[in-house]
Order: structure tokens, then C-alpha cells, then sequence
């Protein structure tokens, strides 16, 4: 009898003990939901939806950390954050390795006495390059004076310019990349090279400058069938493939010397270009040719400038242009497509405006001066780009656009037909000759001399036609 009753009480006190663990486990607050990674541009953010707790008895705070795949030390990137979003796009060092970031929450009870919670950790890998959206450049593209095949070849035809990215970086950007951050970061990774290395040659995949399939590098895209019935036919140099009638009419248009200049220029913002540049990851740019309603002129890589020979498009009226950034090491990557940039074809044997003339001045300053460069163009009727470039060959302004990093270089006026550029507590490191391009035919150029001393000022012009 004594027995029976031992065993009914066991009994009992299980399914109370039962039920306590199944109400506790209902009622226990869950870890972070839909924990996701968005990027673009390599802006980086680890996002989540907030644990499910009572927010009037408890309070929750979020921990990220992250580390390189296969290494056994994981680093705070956001500690005790009520955000249920964590920047971690400087503890993202090299964008083609593989990383590990991982979230967990801390509820804390209002109860007295109650100690905080810490829940499980939400762990999430992530390929940063391959993860992240290229965003589109902005594209300017114009069409300028008849060319004879002659003129085509001494203006030097296919020209490329590869895009200028430069390895400096300022700590008073406004690109939302946490400097400091990536300094402590870089710093107190320094002992960990060797095993990065190793890490290195698992997770990248070797596709710096043609080593690719060529499958990659020639228009073998999966959005060849998105552009609204434009039938593309892939050609090389600006020569389509098509039959030998149409091949014949080529041969006619050259001797007439129907042929234009397209010229392409293509800009990025100069957070972006830090950001790529402080990555090590080597890009370029793809940029399609092609006429509405007609077929594909050419398709190939290109830099920040494109300028190409093309002859008149028989029954079109506008050439089309499209581009996109290609990051080709250290992980193949392709950016998003420009909207299409068209401008109108002039009808044969049309009128061309004259030669445009640049002057350019420059400044004679003592150190710790304001120096002043300006670039005046006689007439630009068609609209072409003007840009600054320092003695280097780096660009300073492209348009009211700044491309260069330098936070002492400001822009004082631009227009159609000038551009003003201004740069502050200059050194004797800043002096040399600088140039102001017009994009057009041939782009008319002018140099200005600037001289950094602590004598008398004065002002040096140095000016050419083309």
C-alpha cells in the first residue's frame, strides 16, 4: 500500500515538473528572428526582428561579433544596442573572403533581484563581394563632328581610360564607414596575416585581370533578354556580324567618311571609390553600344572615359548607351545596368561646330594658401564634360562632381563653359602643372602651372588650341 502511494506521488510531481518545463518554454523570450544581411556597395548591415519579450517587465539589448570563416576568435562590432541593425561593413576587411557574424540577445527583468538572460546566439555567413549590390554609374554620353576613317586614326580611335581610384581615405567622409572602427580593426589584425593567408587561398577565387572563363568576360548574362526587344549582335570594334550585303554598305560609308566620335564618360562618387579602393578590389567598367530598334554596335570594357568611332546606324535615329560596374578580383562580381544614356544621330553631312578653345590659369602662392585654378572653355555647344586633373594624372572634378578624395580641393563655379576649383593650405607637395580637359573631339586641353613658395605672388597662364 505504502508503495502505491510512493509511485502515485512520483507520478504526480513528474507531470507538474512536465508541466513547468513546457509553460517555462512557451513564456522564455526567443533570439532574434530573420536575421539577414543587406549590402551595397559594400555598406554593410546585419539586420534582424527583435526577440519576442514583454516590453513591460523586460528590456532587451543585442551583441554582434563577427570573425573570418574557420578562425576561432570572434570580435564585438555592436555591443549592448538596442537597434535591431548592426553596421558591419568595417569589420568586413577583405570583401572576397568568407566571414561569420553572429547576434544574440540580453533580457533584462525589471523584477528585483532578477538576473539578465542571454540567449542563444543566430549565427549567419556571408561573402561580402558577392553578397553586396554594385550600384549603377551615372553615364554622360555625346556625340561629336563628322570623323574620316583618316582623322578616326590620327585621333587615336578606340581610346580606354582606366577608371582613377585613389588609396587615400579622410575620417570626415560622409559615407557612413566607421574609420576609426576599420584602423582599430586593421590594427589588431595584424598578428592574424599568416592565418589570413591560408584563409585567402581557401575562399577566393582567382579572377584578377583575364583569368576568367571567357564565358564571363563576353556578355554570357543571364538579363540579355531584358531590354525590350533590342536585338543585340555581338561584334568586336565596332564592326558588326552580319551578311556580306551589309558588310559591303560598310565598306561604301567608310570611303564617304560617314563616321562620328561617341564618347562615354562614366563617374562614381569618391565614397564609393575609397570604399574599393580600401578593399584592394580591382574593377572596371562594361559598357554596351547599341541603337533602338536597331542591333548591338559593340560591347566591350571600358574605363571612366570611352571614346569610339561609329558610323551612322542605318534607319535608327539615337545611338544607346548602357554601363555597369565589374569587380574582377578578388571574386567575379557584376553590378547593376545604368539606364540607357541615347543621344540623337545628326542627319548626313550636317554642320559641326568649330573647334572649341580652353584657357587655363593657375596660381603662383605662398604655403598655407588658398591657390586658385581656372578652366574657361570658348564655346561648348554640345555640352561635353569638363574636368580638373592634378600633375599626378588623378582627377579633381569631374563636372560639379568630386572625384578626388583631397578635402582641400572645393568647387568655386561650374557651368558648360567653366570650371573653378579652389584648394586650401597648399604645400610645396601640391605644385606642378595641371590640366582642364573637354571632353570632344580630340578633348582640347590646357595646362596651368602652380607654384608654392613663400615669395610674391603672381599669376601663370599656359594655354593650348586643339
Amino acid at each position: 500500500m505504502a508503495m502505491r502511494q510512493l509511485v502515485s506521488r512520483l507520478g504526480l510531481l513528474f507531470l507538474l515538473l512536465l508541466h513547468l518545463v513546457t509553460w517555462c518554454s512557451s513564456h522564455a523570450p526567443a533570439s532574434p528572428l530573420n536575421v539577414r544581411v543587406e549590402s551595397r556597395d559594400l555598406l554593410t548591415q546585419l539586420r534582424w526582428e527583435p526577440a519576442d519579450v514583454n516590453p513591460a517587465t523586460s528590456s532587451v539589448t543585442y551583441r554582434v561579433e563577427s570573425k573570418l570563416y574557420g578562425r576561432a576568435h570572434w570580435r564585438t562590432v555592436c555591443a549592448a544596442t538596442t537597434e535591431t541593425r548592426c553596421d558591419v561593413s568595417s569589420a568586413l576587411r577583405h570583401p572576397g573572403d568568407r566571414y561569420q557574424l553572429r547576434v544574440r540577445a540580453t533580457v533584462s527583468s525589471s523584477s528585483p533581484g532578477a538576473s539578465p538572460i542571454s540567449l542563444p546566439w543566430v549565427v549567419v555567413e556571408v561573402l561580402p563581394l558577392e553578397t553586396t549590390v554594385l550600384s549603377a554609374p551615372t553615364v554622360t554620353v555625346t556625340l561629336h563632328k563628322r570623323l574620316t576613317v583618316q582623322e578616326e586614326e590620327e585621333a587615336g580611335g578606340d581610346e580606354e581610360e582606366e577608371c582613377r581610384v585613389e588609396d587615400e581615405d579622410t575620417e570626415d567622409d560622409d559615407d557612413d564607414y566607421d574609420d576609426d572602427y576599420a584602423d582599430d580593426y586593421d590594427d589588431d589584425d595584424d598578428d592574424d596575416d599568416d592565418d589570413d593567408d591560408v584563409a585567402d587561398d581557401a575562399d577566393r577565387v582567382n579572377t584578377h585581370h583575364g583569368d576568367d572563363d571567357d564565358d564571363h568576360h563576353h556578355g554570357d548574362d543571364d538579363d540579355d533578354d531584358d531590354d525590350d526587344g533590342v536585338d543585340r549582335v555581338n561584334t568586336h570594334h565596332g564592326v558588326d556580324e552580319h551578311d556580306e550585303d551589309d558588310h559591303e554598305d560598310e565598306e561604301e560609308e567608310e570611303e564617304e567618311g560617314e563616321w562620328w566620335e561617341l564618347s562615354v564618360a562614366v563617374s562614381m562618387t569618391s565614397g564609393w571609390r575609397r570604399r574599393m579602393a580600401r578593399s584592394d578590389v580591382v574593377h572596371h567598367q562594361q559598357a554596351e553600344v547599341f541603337t533602338r530598334g536597331g542591333t548591338t554596335i559593340t560591347e566591350r570594357f571600358v574605363g571612366c572615359r570611352f571614346r569610339h568611332a561609329v558610323p551612322p546606324p542605318r534607319g535608327a535615329t539615337e545611338y544607346c548607351v548602357r554601363v555597369r560596374i565589374v569587380a574582377d578580383y578578388p571574386r567575379w562580381k557584376t553590378g547593376e545596368w545604368s539606364p540607357p544614356s541615347c543621344v540623337s544621330v545628326p542627319p548626313p553631312h550636317s554642320v559641326v561646330a568649330a573647334p572649341i578653345s580652353i584657357v587655363a590659369t593657375g596660381d603662383a602662392v605662398s604655403e598655407g594658401d588658398t591657390a586658385m585654378l581656372r578652366c574657361t572653355a570658348s564655346d561648348n555647344p554640345d555640352l561635353d564634360p569638363i574636368q580638373w586633373s592634378n600633375p599626378h594624372g588623378h582627377t579633381l572634378y569631374f563636372q560639379s562632381v568630386k572625384a578626388h578624395t583631397d578635402p582641400r580641393v572645393s568647387l568655386l563655379h561650374w557651368s558648360s563653359t567653366r570650371l573653378d576649383l579652389a584648394i586650401s593650405r597648399v604645400s610645396t607637395l601640391d605644385q606642378g602643372v595641371y590640366s582642364c580637359s573637354l571632353f570632344s573631339l580630340g578633348t582640347p586641353t590646357a595646362n596651368a602651372l602652380l607654384t608654392v613658395s613663400r615669395g610674391v605672388r603672381d599669376v601663370v597662364n599656359l594655354s593650348r588650341k586643339r
